[in-house]
């Protein structure tokens, strides 16, 4: 029903914002009930012409998407229905500012099924706790419990005649645009994330070698023009790994966004660490996170700063060697902007026991250690 009502200002919102780095997906919840996904997601499938080229029955996508954000439990604080939507968006941004040109449609696809189904079905605990509670997606699959939980939720959805919006296709492209969206949603878990980092430095600094001497083995894109990317010098192998790491950046984006949202997903991701701290420490489990919401500000600040200079900042930094001028600047702008502003948090709210010992130990996020 709200969404219903406020039909004409989701789109005006959406019209406004989704080209540009200052979508909030959190502003679009509230004009939503809580369930922006399928919205947003109708409009990109239209804007890229998706149920089109793939005769998608406009029905079946409708009740693909209801199906996939009903999944999405509201009760999520940060892995609710908004998570999905703005990583959507956020793959959308990245595309048009950097591997669009080189994508095929069966690629665009597979990315935005990928964005929407990544975290289908969580349940606001991490791969940590699964493993130490010896969690049934834990004993089935011990490295990524959750991302093979997420990718077997989307594909039962895409089983079902109802939902299946790859019903028109030969079997051959359907099993194409299955393993993309698995190779995608795998890549999701941080555990694995060095390894892709690692992998797509040193394709960055092949390309950029190319059009200069300078590029070593340390890629960094910061100073350097835009890798030129064409089907000719991008092969399939290579794409498939361009799309890995714009899902994986379109996922994190929200810790470098303006600082406004950067701080909304903070405060939920904050909520759901201490509410996992709180089980284990019910359950007599290894503590991963915090359990204490004691100096909550100060907590929410040291771990933003720490994960996003450990990880997000890397990440981007060097991703943003494929994007245009424009799309680099304001990513990175923000960035730099929000680890400012956390780490002089951070120093005005350290408690006395802090400035006294040991900063302490960051948790994870589903294994990457920060």
């Amino acid at each position: 029903m709200v969404a219903q009502n406020n039909g004409s200002n989701i789109l005006e919102y959406t019209n406004m914002f989704i080209d540009t780095w200052n979508f909030d997906a959190l502003e679009v919840a509230k004009l939503t009930g809580g369930r922006p996904l399928a919205a947003v997601a109708r409009e990109l499938f239209h804007r890229y012409e998706l149920a089109t080229e793939f005769d998608i029955p406009q029905d079946t996508l409708n009740l693909f998407l209801e199906t996939v954000e009903h999944q999405y439990a509201l009760a999520n604080p940060y892995h609710c229905p908004a998570h999905a939507a703005d990583v959507l968006v956020n793959s959308h941004y990245l595309l048009q500012g950097g591997i669009k040109s080189v994508c095929t449609p069966v690629e665009v696809l597979s990315l935005f099924v990928a964005a929407v189904g990544h975290d289908v079905g969580h349940f606001s605990l991490n791969n940590d706790f699964l493993r130490n509670s010896r969690h049934e997606y834990a004993l089935r699959d011990n490295t990524s419990p959750l991302e093979t939980y997420h990718i077997r939720t989307i594909l039962e959805i895409l089983q079902e005649p109802k939902t299946d919006i790859l019903c028109s296709l030969p079997e051959e492209k359907k099993e194409l645009i299955k393993s993309l969206v698995c190779d995608l949603i795998i890549a999701t878990d941080m555990g694995r994330h060095k390894g892709y980092v690692s992998r797509f430095n040193e394709w960055a600094s092949r390309a950029a070698s190319s059009n200069d001497s300078g590029a070593g083995e340390k890629y960094s894109a910061e100073g350097r023009e835009p890798i030129a990317l064409s089907s000719e010098n991008v092969s399939e192998d290579e794409r498939r790994l361009l799309l890995v790491m714009t899902l994986k950046c379109a996922d994190l984006a929200n810790v470098v966004k303006p600082l406004h949202i950067a701080d909304a997903w903070a405060v939920r991701i904050m909520e759901e660490f201490y509410r996992q701290g709180e089980k284990e420490l019910a359950l007599n489990l290894p503590l991963t996170t915090f359990h204490s919401r004691e100096h909550a500000e100060y907590k929410l600040a040291k771990h933003q700063l720490a994960f996003v200079e450990a990880v997000v900042a890397p990440l981007f930094r060097s991703y943003s060697g494929i994007l245009a001028q424009e799309y680099r600047s304001a990513i990175l702008t923000d960035c730099e902007n929000n680890i400012e502003q956390w780490r002089k948090r951070k120093d005005d709210l350290c408690p006395e026991q802090d400035k006294a010992s040991a900063q302490g130990s960051i948790p994870s996020r589903n294994g990457q250690e920060v």
